[in-house]
């Protein structure tokens, strides 16, 4: 069986990552893929850079940040539609409606995840696991050297 997989949540020229995209790839996909980070405050978030640089010329890293001080970056203050969404709420929002979902766990660029760090991810993770009945789940842990 094949299934049309959604990269980064239905990428396009109009952005990626964002819950429209989700929203969009669901017109067509059955599956999804998408990157997830920790924020300083331990939020995990879907985005795939591991600096803000790309899309706002931020050049500060994911993991620095507050996840309120993410979304009051002057570019998304002025683009509230590219806030990068928490994971929970895609899985509140939008995981149910996935036949397979595929979440690469990203790291920073020389930064390791602390054990209570992967804990915290793996728990929003397990939240994903009881809330849909997937046929498959993909969980790649991406590391940098």
């Amino acid at each position: 069986m094949a299934l049309l997989v959604a990269h980064r949540g239905f990428r396009s020229t109009e952005g990626e990552n964002r819950i429209i995209d989700f929203q969009n790839a669901l017109k067509i996909c059955q599956a999804v893929e998408f990157d997830i980070r920790l924020t300083k405050d331990n939020k995990v978030i879907i985005f795939h850079d591991d600096t803000f640089e790309r899309i706002t010329n931020n050049k500060s890293e994911v993991s620095s940040l507050l996840y309120e001080e993410i979304i009051n970056l002057e570019f998304f203050k002025n683009n509230k539609e590219w806030i990068p969404p928490l994971f929970n709420d895609f899985i509140e929002k939008l995981s149910k409606n996935y036949q397979m979902i595929n979440v690469e766990i990203k790291e920073e660029i020389n930064r390791k995840y602390t054990s209570n760090q992967l804990m915290v991810i793996f728990s929003e993770i397990k939240k994903l696991e009881k809330k849909v009945k997937l046929k498959l789940l993909f969980l790649h842990l991406i590391t940098s050297y």
